[in-house]
């Protein structure tokens, strides 16, 4: 595991302005966006084991999934043949977050941007020392940069950590990079300039190198490592408190040490015989503290970013034991901020009983470790593809796989809401050159952030799943193992009622304990009702395994799926998700999952989803 508490848990051992309104270095930076990337529904989809999946076990095709994610007990469901719930809402909700896989194959990855607004490049930093680089949605052969010489990644937190191209970079060629350094001790907290090749734009001058700061650690963990230009020119890196646990050499709230804290740095000023400039606006350029820093009171700020329509600046700080949260920095802020560690964690004092939390500032948002372990901070949402989402700040927990939307209101007050869920080792968050949103996970993937527009009509948000089988007699709890003697009892998936304007259904199942790995498919179905099998592998109007699965409209109107039961004694985990879309879909048999969910996308009037085991007699 990877960001910063991943392995402290629990011991801690180890745009919306006008163009002409931005600055003129959002000018720069932030001009010529590119046509946004497609997106898809991330397999939250494999929350839904859906008993009507039992009709899945029969089939074949790729999948993933996991079979942990079951229904409750029978005690959990009382009198009601019917999982899931039903909400009617005649206004919009939040804008509905998914993460669409683009590409596998990346060694520990823990961040992405693009080199300037416009370009179609992606650069993908991985903690081991190199910066790769998707182009025509393929990893380019040679790395941009190779700096694994260079970079100790003895600890879970060491690495090459940031990446930072200069706002002028298509003339001057200049980038940043922070790395915990293959030095003595404990690895330096360094920040390096390195510049493009000239001849060849995929390729970083190696010898161009040259360290611009390196601050001596003691411990391997809690390291910052976030770089990134402000809307005012400047850079700023993140740095942790420097190791251990509780901030052992008290640098949080140290004003002249340079670890817990935001730095901001000038690297185009830069007097006789230094390697940076101090910008005269600095809190504590005239003394008080070290001229260097912008903020303190950090522990280990994982990522942070700069709104490019307000300025405002949001960080992800990791906490303790006990809380994560986001602190937020209003554009106007003359810095100097003192954002607690290690007095404060959270929203709690830390350090004592009865703190002055009134001596620093408040999270604008936080959670307990009921929630997660380890935040990794947002990006503020100013792209073009999903309207519903701009002006929110989406933020994720390492461990948990929650990912939240935050929102401020009129008043100034934070709202922070679960979006997804089981989204798990999401590492950093990133821009493309047209302002749309990535991540990136510790298991080497890059995803697409995507959304799609809440509905407004008063139409039905979930649907209501439900299952029938000779076994639940009326009135009786669901219980949560489901047995059949043969397609004569296969259960029945039905989902009701049928929103206005739905003119299709898409239905994504899974059956993980099928023989041979994960199987899944998906079906679609368009109103009228005929039947398209979807599933790699699977041909148009094809059959999946022993039976067929039938549909139809029943008395109440809801559409309704019966399926086979599994092909063997064993018990089975099956999960299920359902869309009802405002369009007819034209897909064929064999369309691949990313295809399915990108054709969905921006069109979901209702889900629902639905998990439960199945066992054949």
């Amino acid at each position: 595991m990877w960001p910063p508490s991943q392995v402290e848990m629990p011991s801690d051992t180890v745009d919306d302005r006008p163009l002409a309104t931005l600055l003129p270095h959002e000018r720069a930076h932030w001009t010529n966006p590119a046509p946004g990337a497609a997106a898809i529904s991330r397999f939250s989809l494999s929350i839904l084991a859906a008993f009507f999946v039992v009709l899945a076990a029969a089939c074949t095709g790729g999948g993933n999934g996991n079979s942990s994610n079951t229904p409750g007990s029978a005690d959990d469901r009382t009198n009601s043949s019917t999982i899931g719930t039903t909400t009617t809402t005649a206004t919009p909700g939040p804008p509905k977050v998914a993460f669409a896989k683009v590409l596998d194959g990346f060694k520990r990855p823990v961040f992405v941007t693009a080199a300037f607004a416009g370009d179609t490049r992606l650069f993908v930093v991985e903690k081991g020392g190199t910066i790769r680089i998707v182009e025509n949605g393929a990893i380019l052969a040679d790395p941009f940069l190779d700096v694994r010489k260079l970079v100790i990644t003895q600890g879970n937190e060491q690495g090459l950590l940031g990446l930072a191209f200069h706002p002028d970079y298509k003339t001057n060629g200049r980038f940043f990079i922070a790395y915990t350094a293959n030095s003595a001790g404990a690895g330096d907290n360094s920040l390096a300039e390195y510049r493009v090749s000239s001849s060849n734009p995929n390729k970083a001058d190696a010898a161009s190198g040259k360290v611009l700061l390196a601050i001596p650690d003691f411990a391997a963990n809690h390291n910052g490592g976030m770089v990134a230009f402000g809307p005012d020119g400047y850079l700023y890196m993140s740095t942790g408190d420097g190791g251990a646990q509780g901030d052992t050499k008290a640098n949080g709230q140290n004003k002249n040490a340079l670890l817990a804290k935001i730095l901001r740095l000038d690297v185009d000023t830069v007097p006789a015989g230094k390697t940076y400039g101090i910008p005269s606006t600095n809190p504590f350029a005239g003394g008080g503290g070290a001229p260097e820093a912008w903020a303190y009171g950090l522990r280990n700020p994982w990522r942070f970013s700069f709104d490019r329509a307000t300025g405002d600046l949001y960080i992800g700080d990791v906490g303790q034991d006990k809380w994560e949260e986001i602190d937020v920095q209003i554009a106007s802020s003359k810095g100097g901020e003192n954002y607690g560690w290690n007095t404060v964690e959270g929203p709690e004092c830390y350090s004592s009983a009865n703190c002055d939390k009134s001596a620093s500032v408040a999270p604008a948002a936080s959670y307990a470790h009921a929630q997660g372990c380890s935040v990794t901070g947002g990006y503020v949402y100013r792209g073009t593809k999903y309207p519903a989402l701009v002006g929110t700040y989406l933020y994720a927990d390492y461990c948990s796989g929650n990912v939240w939307t935050m929102t401020r209101d009129t008043a100034g007050k934070y709202t922070s809401t679960i979006a997804v869920e089981d989204i798990k080792s999401i590492t950093s968050f990133g821009e493309d050159g047209a302002g749309e949103l990535y991540a990136v996970d510790d298991n080497g993937s890059l995803l697409r952030v995507t959304a799609a527009a809440p509905s407004s009509s008063g139409t039905t948000a979930k649907l209501t799943l439900t299952v029938e089988s000779p076994e639940i007699a009326a009135g009786k709890s669901i219980p949560a193992r489901f047995t059949c003697d043969g397609a004569n009892t296969s259960p029945q998936l039905s989902w009701d009622p049928t929103p206005p304007r739905t003119r299709s259904f898409v239905v994504i199942l899974e059956d993980p304990d099928a023989s041979g790995g994960t199987y899944s498919h998906w079906v679609l179905f368009n109103i009228p009702t005929v039947a398209t099998f979807l599933g790699e592998g699977i041909s148009a109007g094809g059959q999946l395994g022993a039976g067929p699965i039938q549909q139809g409209k029943n008395a109440a109107g809801s559409v309704a799926y019966t399926g086979p039961c599994p092909p063997s004694g064993k018990e089975h985990n099956y999960r299920f998700r359902v869309y009802a879309l405002d369009i007819s879909l034209s897909l064929k048999g064999g369309a691949t999952r990313e295809e399915v969910l990108k054709a969905v996308e921006g069109h979901i009037l209702a889900e629902g989803e639905l998990a439960a085991k199945y066992k054949r007699k």
